[in-house]
């Protein structure tokens, strides 16, 4: 997991403010999105959720101001994502060089590090950024959800314009139909072929699901056609899968704490105790 920002100068290299002030992005999402992706060997979920669990809260001994969400797949492959956010990468960068010189961090990565080739098949890091006029009403108070339905879509080549227009269409239709539902769109920018976008659905409960989904031909009237239309023009294929969050994986912070106490840090489990003794305090470098 902890790897997302020592790879984020490679993934930059393809086609949650600033470091004191960092948030959690409880009430509105980031510009900057990192999504750490990790893919698990089948039978090794429960290994690797010990293992992240006490990597995680090598952060929390160290205060550090970078929080994330970690979420684990209930459909499609089994992954865990690690997302982080930031208000620019200017940001990201300084929290990617102030992580490389923190004696906590580096002595986590050291110890547990490794043991991912036994945990993971593979893994990737995708970097993303807020499409404001494709989201609908965007800011929500995360610290109340408790899964992301995330559709990745595939754009065709040469009409993100389109694509564009499309999510508007959608939002509008929503706005009409007064629909509750928060919708946070992201254009991924590395890690994933051009025209690739992620949003992000989140929900309070499973039990929202059985509620039916809009219907398309109802919520557009005379322009059902025309949304079809734009929508065979832009896109070329998308996956929906379901994530729940994980409150022992993440790092959050006292802000979501107080808000819900589920999220709460949790004890390290008996197998990953052992961590090397880190200072006790520590102030990260600019």
């Amino acid at each position: 997991m902890r790897r997302i920002a020592f790879v984020l100068s490679l993934a930059l290299g393809m086609p949650l403010i600033a470091m004191a002030q960092t948030s959690d992005y409880s009430g509105h999402p980031p510009k900057v999105l990192v999504v750490g992706r990790e893919d698990v060997k089948p039978g090794k979920g429960m290994a690797h959720e010990k293992s992240e669990t006490a990597w995680t809260q090598a952060f929390a001994r160290a205060k550090w101001p970078t929080y994330v969400l970690a979420m684990n797949s209930i459909s499609g492959p089994s992954q865990v994502w690690f997302c982080q956010g930031y208000d620019s990468f200017a940001d990201m960068e300084k929290d990617n060089h102030a992580q490389s010189k923190s004696s906590i961090l580096t002595a986590a990565r050291n110890q547990y590090g490794p043991a991912e080739t036994e945990y993971l098949e593979s893994g990737r890091t995708l970097i993303a950024t807020l499409s404001e006029e494709m989201s609908y009403h965007p800011n929500f108070n995360l610290a109340e959800m408790r899964y992301f339905r995330v559709r990745t879509t595939r754009v065709k080549y040469g009409h993100d314009a389109d694509y564009a227009e499309l999510r508007k269409m959608l939002n509008a239709a929503f706005e009409k139909a007064e629909s509750k539902q928060s919708i946070v769109t992201f254009h991924v920018t590395g890690g994933a072929p051009a025209g690739t976008y992620m949003t992000f659905y989140p929900s309070k409960s499973a039990a929202d699901w059985d509620q039916p989904g809009p219907n398309l031909r109802a919520l557009f009237g005379g322009d059902y056609d025309k949304f079809m239309a734009l929508a065979d023009k832009a896109v070329a294929g998308y996956d929906d899968n379901v994530f729940e969050f994980s409150n022992t994986m993440s790092y959050t912070s006292p802000q979501m704490i107080a808000a819900d106490s589920w999220w709460a840090p949790k004890a390290v489990p008996a197998a990953s105790k052992g961590a090397p003794a880190p200072p006790k305090k520590e102030t990260p470098k600019k």
